[in-house]
C-alpha cells in the first residue's frame, strides 16, 4: 500500500469514528498507525494530526510532546514550529514562549520559502495580544513585500488581526497598503 494510500485509509477511518461521536478519542488509533511506519513524512502528519487531537481532548502536554517530536523528526520544518507557537499562544496562552517560538518559525519559513504569510500572520496575532508593535510592523512590512514562489506551500494574506490593529501604535501607511493587497477595506 502507498504512502497516501495508508493516509487515506487512516483519513477514512478517523472520519468514520468523528463521524459516530465526534467526540470520540482516537489517539489511540494515531498512536497505533505512528508505531506501524518508518516513513518520516508519515510520521510528521501523524504526529501533527496527534497533537490536534490531544488539543481538542485537552490533553495540552500530550499535544506539545507530539509536536516537540514533529521538530525532532525535522527540525526545519516551519510548519511544526508554528503549530507549536500556536500551541502556546491560544491554548497555553503563555505569550513569552509563543513569541520566541514563532520567531523560530518565521526563521524557518523564510529559510524554506513555505509558510512564509501564515508565520507573519500569527507572528502579528501574537505581537497585538503582547502590544509589540515594533513586530507587527515588520511583520507587515515582509507580508507586503512578499511574493510566494511558485509551488511554494502558502495561504491567501489573512486579515482577521487587522481590527485588532490599534490606529496609534502601527504605521497607517503599512496598514492601508497591507489591506490593499488582502483587498479588505
Amino acid at each position: 500500500m502507498s504512502d497516501d494510500a495508508k493516509l487515506q485509509k487512516l483519513d477514512s477511518q478517523i472520519r468514520a469514528i468523528k463521524k459516530a461521536d465526534r467526540n470520540a478519542d482516537v489517539t489511540g488509533l494515531l498512536r497505533d498507525a505512528l508505531r506501524n511506519t518508518e516513513d518520516q513524512e508519515e510520521k510528521l502528519y501523524i504526529l501533527s494530526r496527534l497533537a490536534s487531537e490531544y488539543q481538542l481532548l485537552g490533553k495540552l502536554e500530550a499535544a506539545e510532546d507530539a509536536i516537540k517530536k514533529q521538530i525532532d523528526l525535522a527540525p526545519d520544518n516551519p510548519e511544526a514550529w508554528l503549530q507549536l507557537a500556536s500551541h502556546y499562544y491560544g491554548l497555553v496562552h503563555d505569550l513569552p514562549k509563543a513569541l520566541s517560538t514563532v520567531e523560530v518559525a518565521v526563521e524557518k519559513a523564510a529559510r524554506e520559502g513555505n509558510f512564509v504569510r501564515q508565520a507573519h500572520a500569527e507572528r502579528i496575532r501574537i505581537a497585538l495580544e503582547a502590544k509589540n508593535y515594533q513586530v507587527v510592523e515588520n511583520s507587515l512590512a515582509k507580508l507586503i513585500e512578499y511574493s510566494p514562489r511558485p509551488g511554494s506551500i502558502d495561504v491567501e494574506l489573512e486579515s482577521d488581526f487587522l481590527p485588532r490593529i490599534p490606529s496609534s501604535g502601527v504605521r497607517s501607511d503599512l496598514v492601508e497598503n497591507y489591506k490593499k493587497l488582502a483587498h479588505t477595506k
